[in-house]
């Protein structure tokens, strides 16, 4: 094999570098985001807590958070933390955002529709197609990989330029599928639980 056939796979196996990544949060700010409706963060929804980005519990209405950028085939990580009862998701190849009426008429709802990673507290849903790093409703982790509540847990979303789509759980991967892929922005769920994350990265996959 020649030297320029040798270095071109050595470029090809090598790791990502830091470059490559693009930081979705800083510890600071949720500037890389926008509430699901396009508007500004909802501060009534979202608060950045001791470097971490947390959904809020309230009695008004609530929204889903968005990137500002979208996204077609992609590498994300991020880490997670749940309370007892929590429940959330990364949603990814949005289809569509759902908006309605509060039901007590205290300002409205915004949501995401799309493939979703699910991530919480497992106790709450008996189906294992709903249980933290499936395929929300279609499809169950391999295995159960979540640390006790309270403890970060590390996720890695891959959606390949193929299609194939994989959801990691602290190191293991759980789901693998075939999708049909479009660009869209990566949404946050404020589920109306405490769950927070921290270490946002993506990267572009071509």
């Amino acid at each position: 094999m020649s030297l320029f056939a040798l270095l071109l796979l050595a470029a090809a196996a090598a790791p990502a570098t830091a470059a490559d990544w693009q930081s979705l949060f800083d510890g600071r700010s949720p500037a890389a985001f926008l509430s699901i409706t396009g508007g500004p963060v909802d501060p009534g929804s979202w608060a950045v807590q001791d470097g971490c980005l947390c959904a809020l519990s309230t009695t008004a209405g609530r929204q889903d958070l968005r990137t500002r950028a979208e996204f077609e085939a992609f590498e994300l990580e991020f880490d997670w933390r749940s309370p007892v009862k929590g429940n959330s998701g990364v949603k990814y190849l949005i289809e569509r955002i759902d908006d309605w009426p509060h039901p007590q008429g205290q300002g409205r709802h915004a949501r995401a529709r799309g493939r979703e990673y699910q991530l919480g507290d497992d106790s709450i849903f008996p189906q294992k197609q709903r249980q933290a790093a499936a395929l929300y409703g279609e499809i169950a982790p391999s295995q159960s990989a979540a640390r006790p509540l309270g403890e970060w847990n590390q996720s890695r979303i891959v959606v390949k330029p193929t299609g194939e789509v994989e959801h990691w759980l602290n190191g293991q991967r759980v789901v693998s599928y075939q999708s049909k892929i479009h660009r869209s922005p990566i949404s946050l769920q404020n589920h109306n639980t405490a769950v927070c994350f921290r270490n946002l990265r993506i990267r572009a996959l071509q």
